[in-house]
């Protein structure tokens, strides 16, 4: 029986020969991937299935806090019910703002069924922190830390299993808590860079990147693999933004109108 060489995320090797290792695999102890060299770059897989991983991005999507956003037409692949994975990470550009600022946000004008996410105002209690919104019955899901950094690049991860939520911060839990309810998102856009509801309003600063909605709950292993493998698993993924080329750059072609925000050279990772 053969095995394949295995390696480490550290000690994975990084100059191959683009045409005689062509198929030279390996397995990754410590992400339990399995490495496939196809002439360019590693196709990567989990153990559990496979994973979508991206090179390091070199843009993002900057907003100027004033009016800047991207619509994405609403989709049935936005119309999760139940459990959800946010993902996205993002740099502040302005820290002890005094309004809510939103930044990914399905929202209804009825306020029945949809989310929104973005940091809360430095008057508010707790203070600079990061607050997933839901519609109708349900509650606000805070994070334990706050950010008023405007050159930290960070990765925040919101999950919901069941009634139970859970805020994950560079690949580590938060802070978690019960409440979640299990309400589809309505036939709304999604708007990235301001709350909308459904009128695009209190506009964030600063930039987004990867942004991507399972419609299941992602386990801790794999938030921490989207956090230092960059390993996007493909499993119940509803749709994506990678912001690296323009707002058509989308998984599952769920396309965004752009409305003056711009690609910042120099991505989040």
């Amino acid at each position: 029986m053969s095995t394949l060489t295995s390696t480490t995320v550290a000690t994975r090797p990084t100059t191959l020969n683009n045409t005689t290792d062509v198929g030279k695999s390996y397995f990754e102890t410590d992400s339990n991937k399995i490495l496939v060299w196809d002439g360019a770059n590693f196709n990567e897989w989990n153990r559990d299935g496979l994973a979508l991983t991206f090179p390091t991005s070199t843009y993002s999507a900057s907003f100027d806090g004033i009016d800047d956003r991207i619509l994405i037409p609403d989709s049935s692949d936005l119309n999760t019910s139940g459990d959800i994975t946010i993902s996205f990470w993002f740099q502040r550009g302005r820290a002890g703002h005094n309004d809510f600022e939103g930044f990914i946000s399905k929202a209804s004008a009825s306020n029945s069924v949809h989310y929104s996410i973005g940091f809360l105002p430095s008057t508010a209690t707790p203070a600079n922190t990061i607050r997933m919104w839901q519609g109708g019955a349900g509650a606000n899901f805070t994070t334990t830390t706050t950010f008023t950094s405007t050159t930290d690049k960070v990765h925040a991860c919101f999950v919901a299993n069941g009634g139970n939520w859970y805020w994950y911060v560079n690949g580590s839990q938060d802070s978690t808590g019960t409440g979640w309810n299990t309400t589809d998102t309505g036939t709304d856009d999604l708007t990235l860079g301001a709350l909308a509801d459904p009128t695009p309003r209190k506009f964030y600063k600063g930039n987004l990147d990867e942004v991507f909605i399972w419609s299941r709950a992602l386990s801790s292993t794999e938030v921490y693999n989207l956090y230092n493998h960059k390993a996007y698993s493909s499993t119940s993924l509803a749709a994506g933004w990678r912001l690296e080329n323009d707002a058509t750059d989308s998984i599952n072609s769920n396309d965004g109108t752009n409305y003056g925000a711009t690609l910042n050279s120099g991505g989040l990772y």
